[in-house]
């Protein structure tokens, strides 16, 4: 525990959005060399908005001012925008098709684009000051001139990353205390086994985050939740150890430590089994083409494996000292099961029309799970009143937005070296910019033509100083004199990640069908790195959920030596995904991050209980022997089923939108695992006679118990 805590203070999150990126990915690479070429990282936008023009206003001779100030605050390299006009080159020497990128059409909105340090995009501690210092700077010029002012930019998006795992953990502790103190304080009536399972889940959660902090594990905004389904798989363990303890108390003349034995042999199989099934369901996830979600999948599945080993020699040795000192405990009553056996018999009774229900149920939940898509949109992961979304939703207003691509166009390797000047390279550049403008996608482009005055064309473009225009071209990073390259910005429409890649696709398509003298790069973007890795993503996760039935069936079949109930146990995991992803696609949701990581992990939490059912329960020779082993194991599944469920749900109270869908979908799955595990499950299981004509090897040994005997039994 003490090497653990020291390893946890090593851990660093990654709170911007190129930490959901493989830095090795040969996309993420082209992408950081054109950033750095081109300066294309992070910056801050500060949007700036008055009733009237900003030229010669009062609020515009004390910009200047301002723009002084900011620039003198710690963290600031540069700013541009419309602070350049400030300066040597005034509004009015500026081309027209640069100036409407930082003042708008009436000339009443501007943007000044700040440029951070490097170290402050990487510090978010020092972020959030860095925001603060700047808001105090903001606040009182905009208050005395009656300014609405904004913040948007990729960097305002990372400091609401930051923000966001903050309010997460916070929210998220106080919610799993209240978690806590409503279902154990009133469930577990034994203060010693509860303070006994807090210990397990705490010990738990501390090596799994030292393991964290020694790995290097990369945790961005959605490893938030990490710490509630560490905590919450731990406590629905050792649930199963508490409520097998409670049945044999009684029958152990409330002999504690006897009746822990009896509990500890018992579970020991199930555990044991569920725990590897969940380990294999977590560490599909590693599956995934992005550091996070594999991390995520990894540090869960290490946590599952210490908790196996830490419940069992706290409860067995610690918990097994503290009984050997008492001679007797109190036999507390279980829970009132007056409404699970109710409710068994009646799934009993009722056996063919639930069977019926649910198959049909399962139809349409087949054929509402394939109309789901993949689609996303990153910049619309916070609510509507966030600042990065209030800045968005102004700057897509007044002037291109921020949803932006590139591509880098130079001269083809096998020709001579080719100047912007040249007329082929001129003529091609100005094909891909009228195509794009024309193109519904795109709002506008920036270019080096935007360099030239404006409608000076060609002759004016020629009659410019080429040493002025390469300055201006430089200036505004539009232009590379090392690489000889330029940049072309597409501004996009507000487009989800489907439709970017799409759009990809078109302009590749369109491309290849001109004979261009220039050669172009990929497209660039973090939107669309972030729509590749979220499609690529998405098929990962389907093909861990794949992978990870498969390894069920063929646990169980080694278990059970049945080919029925391994497919059975196939069904028990599979069922419950469909109906909660059809109840999502009925919502209007589709195949999103967050949706696609449900789909790889949360099999390695449904499938505990249900192998708990189908060890315990089968094989039975009749029905009372079902239902009453049924009876012992339905306190346990409902605690640990509700306080999975309760658990997830808290990823509601997230203002990040992968989590919120994370919570939602795992405690819609669960839910409804809840139901089939107790409800169906039970009716699908064959008898000891079925379970030994559909099982070869108790055949073989029948057959064999029956020839040594001279004669069938």
């Amino acid at each position: 525990m003490a090497i653990s805590v020291v390893q946890a203070s090593r851990i660093q999150i990654q709170t911007d959005i190129s930490a959901y990126f493989d830095p090795k990915a040969p996309t993420t690479k082209a992408f950081d060399a054109a950033s750095e070429a081109f300066d294309l990282k992070p910056q801050l936008l500060l949007f700036l908005s008055q009733k009237q023009a900003w030229p010669n206003s009062k609020a515009q001779q004390q910009l200047p001012r301002l723009i002084h100030q900011i620039e003198q605050l710690e963290g600031v390299e540069s700013t541009s925008g419309y602070a350049a006009t400030l300066g040597e080159r005034p509004l009015n020497q500026w081309p027209a098709g640069l100036a409407k990128h930082f003042i708008s059409e009436d000339k009443k909105s501007i943007v000044i684009s700040i440029q951070p340090q490097s170290w402050l995009d990487a510090d978010k501690r020092r972020l959030n000051q860095f925001m603060n210092q700047l808001d105090n700077l903001v606040d009182p010029f905009t208050d005395k001139h009656v300014l609405d002012y904004a913040y948007s930019g990729e960097l305002t998006m990372n400091w609401q990353y930051a923000k966001v795992i903050r309010t997460d953990l916070s929210r998220f502790g106080a919610g799993l205390l209240l978690l806590l103190a409503l279902l154990l304080g009133f469930v577990i009536r034994h203060r010693t086994w509860l303070a006994t399972m807090l210990v397990c889940a705490l010990t738990t959660l501390v090596m799994s985050l030292g393991f964290a902090g020694w790995a290097q594990l990369s945790l961005a905004a959605i490893s938030a939740f990490v710490p509630v389904v560490i905590v919450i798989l731990s406590l629905a363990y050792t649930s199963h150890l508490y409520f097998s303890w409670c049945f044999f108390l009684p029958q152990m003349q409330g002999q504690p430590v006897a009746a822990l034995n009896a509990s500890l042999r018992e579970n020991l199989a199930p555990l044991f089994w569920g725990s590897l099934t969940t380990i294999l369901g977590f560490l599909a996830l590693t599956m995934s083409p992005s550091p996070p979600i594999a991390h995520f999948g990894l540090l869960v599945a290490f946590a599952v494996a210490a908790n196996f080993v830490v419940s069992l020699g706290i409860i067995s040795v610690g918990l097994g000292w503290v009984y050997r000192r008492r001679d007797q405990v109190p036999q507390s009553p279980l829970w009132n099961r007056k409404v699970l056996s109710n409710g068994v018999r009646l799934s009993q009774t009722y056996r063919k029309p639930m069977q019926w229900l649910a198959g049909i149920a399962t139809v349409c939940a087949i054929g509402l799970t394939s109309q789901l898509n993949f689609d996303d949109n990153p910049l619309s992961y916070f609510d509507s009143d966030n600042p990065f979304s209030r800045g968005k939703h102004a700057i897509d207003k007044d002037f291109y937005g921020v949803n932006t691509v590139h591509w880098l166009v130079s001269a083809k390797p096998d020709q001579a070296t080719t100047s912007f000047y040249d007329a082929d390279y001129r003529r091609d550049l100005r094909t891909l910019v009228e195509y794009l403008n024309d193109h519904p996608k795109v709002r506008a482009t920036l270019s080096m033509l935007d360099a030239a005055n404006s409608g000076a064309g060609v002759i004016g473009l020629a009659m410019q100083s080429r040493a002025r225009q390469l300055a201006l071209a430089e200036q505004t990073k539009l232009y590379n004199e090392s690489l000889g390259a330029t940049r072309l910005t597409l501004f996009l429409e507000d487009t989800t990640s489907n439709e970017l890649l799409e759009l990809e696709r078109e302009l590749n398509t369109w491309l290849q069908g001109q004979s261009l003298q220039v050669e172009l790069s990929p497209l660039l973007g973090r939107t669309l790195l972030f729509a590749q890795l979220s499609k690529d993503n998405t098929q990962r996760m389907l093909q861990a959920f794949v992978l990870a039935l498969s390894l069920v069936f063929l646990v169980v079949l080694g278990l059970r030596r049945n080919l029925y109930i391994a497919f059975v146990a196939v069904l028990a995991n599979l069922i419950p995904l469909l109906w909660a992803f059809a109840i999502w696609r009925l919502m209007g949701g589709q195949m999103s991050l967050g949706a696609a990581v449900v789909m790889g992990m949360i099999f390695g939490v449904v499938v505990d209980d249900s192998f708990h059912v189908l060890l315990k329960t089968t094989p039975y020779r009749y029905g009372f022997q079902r239902r009453r082993r049924l009876m012992r194991l339905a306190p346990a599944i409902t605690l640990t089923s509700l306080a999975l469920v309760v658990g997830f749900a808290l990823g509601l109270l997230s203002e990040f939108a992968p989590i919120g869908q994370l919570g939602l979908l795992s405690a819609m799955v669960i839910g409804f695992a809840w139901l089939f595990d107790l409800w169906l499950l039970p009716q699908l299981l064959p008898k000891q006679a079925q379970y030994s004509r559909t099982n070869p090897l108790a055949q073989s040994s029948h057959s064999a118990s029956s020839g040594a005997k001279g004669g069938p039994q």
